[in-house]
């Protein structure tokens, strides 16, 4: 026989309070799913066979809740009637039994104000309780527009410092007043508010700036806090690419390995060059052999916001090189989702089969359709992603022999 002791009780209610589904009431959110108080929790009262089997135990459960009673009265009796808020309630009811006779057994547990809930549950909630009021009435009286984002996520609110609140306010108050200001995040004028405490809260300002905001000052083809400059019209470090160019006939003023701005690479549009391969590795694309009128560009993975501005991408021979797994023909979509012209190199099938000495295993493979592989491409990709040759098979670019490499790049001379 089990049944619900006060110390089960106060269990789940720390459990709902650690979820924050009692903050919402102290904010007057418009949602009729919040607890509303009195609150009251139902108890699970023993059946007339679990009575008879096991009177005693109880006995000793509904003493437990009598205790509670107890407490409640003596409070009253001694502090005045309203230290009484302080503990819950008990209600009880009588049960006839046909041995036992007539028996009051508590029926549910009363907490009369969010006070006596946070009493109850112990945990801090008391604590957490009076900052939640005291932040909620901050942003309250300075920006009271953000109540919406307070009722849908009240921890966020519970988990910001005081100090930083007021800062945070300071912070969105100013860009509401100057929206896409066009500098730096260290270049805010306001006091205390520095690069690092805004990244630190990008998240929270993202949430608040989409309701401060008007429509026209948010770019909203950016999203997540790595592109909040760009979101909200900051000004943002410059997207940098690596290229090494294999020609020394088109080297640029002796330099064979440069980094530009994204902008600049735009723009540069050399008529000389006439083929471009994207890889992974640095180590690999460092050591590619000369190749005439090539250039090789570092990859990034998945992030290739930096090149698709440059159109003169579109009018040479294209192509990526990426490991041989799942996340490796993913990212090769992606690309040509910008340059659909793109061919892959060295990530077939045969390349696969000569290197199974070197196999290893991809950690958290991707199983999303690629619909813009080729029917070669496809047919290698679904058995990884089905693991019908090895589980989470990936062979990684660097472990390529560089004599298939050498192989391979002179057919493309």
């Amino acid at each position: 026989m089990k049944l619900p002791s006060p110390e089960d009780i106060r269990a789940r209610l720390l459990q709902r309070w650690r979820k924050g589904e009692f903050f919402s009431s102290e904010l007057g959110c418009p949602d009729q799913s919040n607890p509303t108080f009195p609150l009251r929790v139902s108890v699970r009262t023993p059946t007339a066979r679990e009575m008879s089997e096991s009177f005693a135990a109880v006995q000793d459960w509904a003493q437990k809740y009598l205790q509670i009673a107890r407490d409640a009265k003596s409070t009253v009796q001694h502090d005045g009637p309203s230290s009484a808020t302080t503990i819950p309630t008990v209600e009880w009811k009588e049960h006839q039994h046909r041995q036992l006779g007539a028996n009051k057994l508590p029926q549910a547990l009363v907490l009369n104000t969010v006070e006596e809930l946070a009493r109850f549950v112990k945990g801090g909630a008391v604590a957490e309780l009076a900052h939640f009021r005291e932040a909620a009435e901050l942003l309250q009286d300075r920006l009271p527009e953000l109540l919406p984002w307070a009722c849908a996520r009240p921890l966020e609110l519970l988990s910001v410092p005081k100090t930083d609140l007021e800062r945070l306010t300071d912070a969105a108050l100013w860009i509401r007043e100057h929206p896409q200001p066009g500098i730096y995040l260290r270049q805010l004028p306001v006091p205390k508010v520095d690069t690092k405490f805004v990244e630190g809260y990008r998240g929270v300002l993202s949430r608040w700036l989409d309701l401060l905001l008007p429509n026209e000052a948010v770019d909203r083809n950016w999203s997540g806090v790595r592109n909040f400059e760009r979101r909200y019209g900051f000004a943002y470090r410059p997207e940098l690419v690596r290229v090494r160019i294999l020609d020394d006939v088109i080297r640029l003023s002796g330099f064979s390995d440069i980094t530009v701005p994204g902008a600049e690479f735009s723009h540069w549009a050399p008529a000389s060059v006439r083929r471009v391969l994207v890889l992974e590795n640095d180590v690999t694309a460092l050591s590619l052999p000369p190749l005439p009128a090539t250039v090789a560009i570092f990859g990034r993975g998945y992030h290739f916001e930096h090149l698709s501005g440059a159109d003169w991408l579109h009018g040479v021979e294209l192509y990526y090189w990426g490991d041989i797994d799942t996340h490796g023909f993913a990212i090769l979509e992606q690309f040509r989702q910008i340059f659909p012209h793109t061919q892959s190199f060295l990530m077939d099938r045969d390349t696969l089969d000569a290197h199974e000495l070197q196999w290893g295993k991809e950690s958290a493979p991707t199983r999303n359709d690629l619909p813009l592989l080729t029917p070669e491409e496809q047919s290698l990709y679904d058995d990884l992603r089905l693991n019908r040759i090895s589980p989470q098979l990936r062979l990684e670019q660097e472990l390529i022999g560089f004599s298939v490499i050498e192989a391979a790049l002179s057919k493309l001379s």
